[in-house]
């Protein structure tokens, strides 16, 4: 371990890294083990990575403030690219919207805000595919997310599968029962489903 700590303040990353990695080969739970190796994913950009490496380590250890702190790094990081993300989007700007969110997710590929932020600009865009994509993303890292419900029934309808969407729309009911949002996008996916049955 302290060989990788020594390769790291002489900026051998990658020797670094085998370091680290060895070291948790020996003891798996290893907490300083996965922050080094966390702390040179960060130095690398590779913040994904890192993020990965620091919740072992606090999985491990929930004390561990450096390994903590570089998660709240991280978190921050993204919710920056989000914001700059909804500024771009609220400008009409949808491609550079596009670029942060998907730099967000870069950044942590377990933001389902994120994802549901580049599946409204990707069906602003007309890109119903990757918003389909990016919707069911959202709702795979957060089950409750009731407007990426909401937005995946709405994109359903645009395929004309109304059915799938209907099924969308209830589970986001389910969720929030008195969302009239909600409730106005089942009136209109009722409707349609009735004109396919009479039409």
């Amino acid at each position: 371990m302290n060989l990788g700590v020594i390769y790291t303040r002489i900026g051998r990353l990658e020797d670094a890294l085998v370091a680290f990695e060895k070291a948790i080969g020996i003891n798996p739970g290893y907490a300083d083990a996965f922050y080094g190796l966390g702390a040179i994913r960060y130095i690398q950009s590779e913040y994904n990575a890192a993020l990965v490496a620091y919740k072992k380590v606090v999985e491990i250890n929930p004390e561990h403030t450096r390994a903590q702190n570089g998660l709240d790094k991280i978190y921050d990081l993204a919710k920056g690219y989000c914001q700059q993300a909804e500024n771009y989007y609220q400008q009409g700007d949808y491609s550079s919207a596009c670029i942060a969110f998907e730099q967000a997710i870069e950044v942590n590929l377990d933001d389902a805000n994120a994802y549901y932020g580049l599946g409204t600009v990707c069906h602003r865009k007309g890109d119903l595919r990757a918003a389909l994509i990016a919707f069911k993303k959202a709702i795979a890292i957060q089950p409750e997310h009731v407007r990426a419900y909401m937005n995946l029934g709405i994109v359903y309808c645009f395929f004309e599968k109304y059915e799938s969407a209907m099924h969308q729309i209830k589970r986001a009911i389910e969720i929030s029962p008195e969302d009239t949002k909600v409730q106005r996008v089942m009136e209109y996916i009722h409707d349609r489903l009735d004109g396919q049955k009479t039409g």
